[in-house]
């Protein structure tokens, strides 16, 4: 289901942005992303050490994950025909892998444009199933205006996928 563009003209400042939410999320929603970006901490991945170590919830969902769903949902909101300029979070609590949901939320701070675009300044959190905001941040959204273009990106992304995996294994067998 593709959702529906949103238009800087859509947008004001004291707007709530559209909530996302995971879940209920486990040690195999955890495992499956550590894997995919090669972190195979205990801490995200094995029960029983983490509970011998104090951590009483178990497995830990990472901060790389938090950030890629609060991304992935920004990206969302952006559209085909916008682009997620920044984002900035910090990791202020931990979320264990014992099935909870996990929601990002947000609202518009600010709204300017420039050289044609619109740019949104952006209150974003993510909170877990026990009403905690365990990552708070900001972003800028740049949303194409109404009747003009897609919003440029600013990079040229690489034409063919075999060109990304020989510059993650040039670099790896370097190491």
């Amino acid at each position: 289901m593709t959702q529906k563009q949103t238009y800087f003209e859509d947008i004001a400042e004291g707007t709530e942005l559209p909530s996302k939410s995971w879940g209920p999320l486990d040690t195999v929603d955890i495992v499956r992303f550590g894997s995919a970006i090669d972190n195979y901490g205990k801490l995200h991945q094995d029960y029983y050490w983490c509970v011998d170590n104090g951590f009483s919830g178990g497995v830990l969902i990472n901060g790389p994950m938090k950030q890629a769903l609060l991304a992935s949902w920004l990206d969302g909101i952006a559209g085909e025909a916008g682009f997620l300029k920044k984002m900035s979070i910090q990791h202020r609590g931990m979320d264990y892998a014992d099935g909870r949901v996990l929601t990002a939320m947000g609202k518009v701070t600010g709204t300017r444009e420039e050289d044609g675009l619109g740019y949104v300044e952006c209150e974003i959190r993510l909170e877990n199933s026990q009403g905690q905001i365990t990552c708070p941040g900001t972003a800028t959204l740049i949303l194409p205006k109404r009747g003009g273009g897609a919003v440029p990106t600013e990079y040229e992304a690489p034409s063919r996928y075999s060109e990304i995996i020989g510059r993650i294994m040039g670099t790896r067998s370097q190491a």
